[in-house]
């Protein structure tokens, strides 16, 4: 084998790169190992090595590759950013920051090697380096999905003694990234809200500035606010719209009970609001579906849904269905929104509800009641989901237990694994889980149908089609005859009267895998991503 010609060699690398790409590691390793027979010190086949070590979670076996082939080749900076990457993941962050800076300076501007160094610097607390790293890579790459994340992960922590434009155009950008996670922005947002309009202040009113501020506009429809005195200051602002005699409300005022009512829709109209306010409202809601009922033009109908929806859904209102047959340019941009978050989606959800599997009766009190809850109010109600980065079980459990001894499913070549998420509640968990593990069968159940719904009409809007929904109380998860290589419960067992029930694995033999050809339970498949 000394003597393999090095086009053989190269052709094994690129056919052990594009088995790794599929999750082939059987055929990759035995690739790999022709070519050390042939070429002990091979940098590209040490390389290889250290990243389908690091996929199966062999932290310490990817080091040592991943350093022979910056030794063979000092000057290939991709060797130096999945050394680096490595070195992260072994707790060694000086060490990876150093890899991290030798890519870039081998490379400038590589969009990786900044959003690595980024990650880094901010888990050393270097947040305003690390901020401005984020920055850079995003600057190179718009679309990257690590810079996006982290970029927004270190603007949510910023907080500024003064009103900062500088921070609030950063906060901006952050929200016009697709894949950030815009939930994290909420405290940040408020405060700068909060100090550059003083709504600390007694008397504080809606004003064009307010009006039209964007980012009030996508704090308001892209978070669920956290503050305190900003949620005295937006009460304040619903009570006096909600209380302004008919006709009275100017484009302003009109422009804000939109907003408020997208934040009231997804904050479950929370809202603190008194016994007048209560009535006002209740005969705005009569005076709306009287108008419906007339076959009122939308000019008649726009200011009174619009303040309408600031109390409840859109669906709540007798005779609304009419307005979810209008199309956007008759609409207007704001009430067209309201009319798809609360009226098109929940007659979608109510569609979808009469397709959901269920595994059968809930019995169990504590369950009943708990179902009852979310059937009425099914929480969070989530507008987005942030990407996620695409990786095995087996990298996974290494990255999150040290001890873990890789083997298990996604370590090897073979089937993709089953997952079991034991209370999806609306799907945002499922979308993350989904995301991450591509290629895996999942199963989501949960009690509340009404959750299942809004879970199933988001995964058709993201595109996720390798999840499969069923009601289901996890007491009798035994009755759904799998087994599972992974289950996940996040946010389920507090609500049981004994959690350690809850807690359990029930006693379930591996049988065959069920039938997953139905129209909704469709794989889906893609390459995994690298540590680059």
């Amino acid at each position: 084998m000394t003597g393999e010609p090095s086009n053989n060699i190269a052709g094994m690398l690129d056919e052990a790169m594009n088995c790794l790409r599929q999750g082939r590691f059987r055929d990759a390793a035995g690739l790999l190992e022709k070519v050390f027979a042939a070429e002990p010190e091979n940098p590209a086949a040490h390389h290889l090595a250290g990243l389908m070590h690091h996929q199966q979670g062999r932290a310490a076996e990817a080091h040592r590759h991943l350093e022979k082939a910056v030794k063979g080749a000092p000057d290939n900076p991709e060797f130096h950013l999945n050394l680096g990457v490595v070195l992260g993941n072994l707790g060694r962050v000086d060490d990876a920051i150093g890899h991290y800076r030798t890519a870039i300076s081998l490379a400038p501007g590589t969009p990786a090697a900044l959003a690595n160094l980024g990650f880094a610097l901010r888990e050393k607390g270097e947040y305003a380096q690390a901020l401005d790293t984020f920055g850079k890579a995003l600057s190179a790459e718009p679309g990257h999905i690590g810079a996006q994340l982290g970029f927004a992960h270190i603007l949510g922590g910023l907080r500024a003694g003064d009103y900062s434009p500088e921070l609030e155009k950063a906060l901006l950008r952050a929200f016009g990234l697709a894949h950030a996670n815009h939930a994290q922005l909420a405290a940040a947002s408020a405060h700068q809200l909060g100090l550059k309009y003083g709504l600390g202040e007694s008397g504080t009113d809606i004003t064009p500035d307010i009006a039209q501020d964007a980012l009030f506009g996508a704090f308001l429809t892209r978070c669920v606010n956290v503050d305190v005195p900003m949620e005295n200051f937006l009460t304040g602002l619903r009570r006096r719209l909600v209380l302004s005699p008919e006709g009275g409300h100017t484009a302003d005022g009109l422009k804000v009970a939109a907003l408020l009512a997208v934040q009231c829709f997804i904050n479950e109209y929370i809202f603190f609001r008194q016994a007048d306010e209560t009535e006002a409202w209740a005969g705005i809601k009569k005076s709306l579906e009287e108008s419906l009922a007339a076959g009122a033009g939308v000019e008649t109908l726009r200011q009174p849904a619009l303040i309408c929806a600031m109390h409840g859904p859109l669906i709540g209102v007798e005779g609304a269905e009419t307005l979810a047959g209008l199309d956007a340019e008759i609409l207007g941009p704001d009430l067209d929104r309201l009319v798809q978050l609360t009226l098109r989606d929940p007659l979608a959800e109510a569609a979808l509800r009469e397709k959901i599997e269920t595994l059968g009766p809930i019995t169990d009190a504590t369950s009943k009641a708990v179902r009852a809850q979310y059937e009425e109010n099914p929480y969070p109600r989530w507008l987005d989901a942030p990407a996620q980065q695409p990786t095995s079980p087996g990298a996974l459990l290494g990255e999150m237990f040290p001890h873990f001894t890789p083997g298990g499913p996604g370590a090897s070549s073979g089937p993709p694994p089953d997952i079991l998420i034991a209370g999806s509640g609306t799907g945002q968990h499922v979308a993350q889980v989904a995301r991450t593990h591509p290629e895996a069968d999942i199963l989501a159940i949960d009690l509340s149908r009404s959750s299942i719904a809004y879970a199933m009409r988001m995964m058709e809007k993201l595109g996720i089609a390798n999840v499969r929904f069923m009601q289901a109380d996890i007491l009798e998860a035994a009755a759904i005859g799998e087994d599972f290589d992974i289950i996940q419960s996040v946010g389920v067992l507090h609500h049981m009267k004994d959690p350690l029930r809850g807690w359990r694995p029930p006693p379930c033999p591996r049988g065959p895998k069920p039938d997953r050809s139905r129209g909704d339970w469709v794989r889906a498949r893609g390459h995994r991503r690298f540590p680059a």
